[in-house]
């Protein structure tokens, strides 16, 4: 974008609404009421944007929110397998997620939108309300699509729990994937995209597995909580004298995409 575009377009709000979307699945005989979920979101959070106006039809309740609206509707059937088989497969947090996912017989979409709200507000709403119908519809799990991950019900809840700007839920809004390669490990990330961030990637490193996905998350959380962006050519480091580069390149896992790989050995 040339200097006078930039000049001209820089003040000027934007119309775009952000977007948060998750699936709650639900057990055999699970029940589901929108007013119960609400009420408990308004009982168990005081950090909540304003609230207001609950509507309810064609099999949908929405409530009113700052630039926007929360909604949910329960889906009397499962998430389409070929949606949800390849999170459940890379889901290493969750070992029995297979066995789990297996058992839901129906979902709940929960959507959040403003053109008030900023994106990680919007998000830490959305991962409220999820924890919300888990906790009144005793849901097993949640799927994020735009991350391609799975989370047990229990982990999300407890995510949600402790979620404010300055401790981001960040295990149940990114995807932090692991890939066994002979002597060592890769490992990258999901859903950084939907956050206007390119995905991280490691390729081949020596590094212990907790440290390995510590450091994915650090640089994930750093740009999320600071807006601040890795840049091609940046580096990033514990010290000044530990010092590594960021890389733009085509992913070695994610098709079509270009990632901020990591030089990590």
């Amino acid at each position: 974008m040339s200097v006078f575009r930039r000049l001209f377009s820089r003040d000027k709000p934007s119309n775009q609404p952000r977007h948060a979307l998750a699936m709650v699945m639900l057990g055999e005989g699970a029940t589901f009421s929108a007013g119960d979920a609400l009420d408990h979101l308004t009982g168990h959070w005081t950090d909540l944007p304003s609230l207001a106006g609950r509507e309810t039809g064609e099999g949908a309740t929405t409530v009113s929110v700052p630039g926007g609206a929360a909604g949910m509707v329960h889906i009397p059937m499962p998430i389409p397998a070929g949606d949800i088989d390849g999170p459940v497969a890379v889901a290493w947090h969750w070992p029995g997620a297979r066995e789990a996912v297996s058992g839901h017989r129906s979902h709940v979409i929960v959507h959040v939108a403003s053109t008030t709200l900023d994106l990680i507000d919007v998000r830490l709403l959305s991962t409220k309300l999820v924890a919300s119908v888990l906790a009144v519809a005793d849901g097993i799990g949640v799927y994020v699509g735009d991350a391609m991950l799975v989370r047990s019900a229990g982990d999300f809840r407890e995510d949600a729990a402790q979620a404010s700007r300055e401790n981001l839920p960040l295990l149940s809004w990114i995807g932090f994937n692991l890939v066994s390669e002979e002597a060592a490990l890769s490992a990258y990330t999901t859903g950084l995209t939907g956050f206007g961030l390119h995905e991280l990637e490691i390729d081949r490193s020596a590094m212990a597995v907790p440290e390995l996905l510590d450091t994915l998350a650090d640089l994930a959380n750093y740009q999320l909580t600071s807006g601040k962006v890795l840049r091609d050519g940046d580096t990033f480091g514990s010290t000044e004298l530990d010092r590594k580069r960021v890389r733009y390149r085509p992913s070695r896992f994610i098709p079509d995409t270009t990632v901020a790989g990591l030089e990590l050995h």
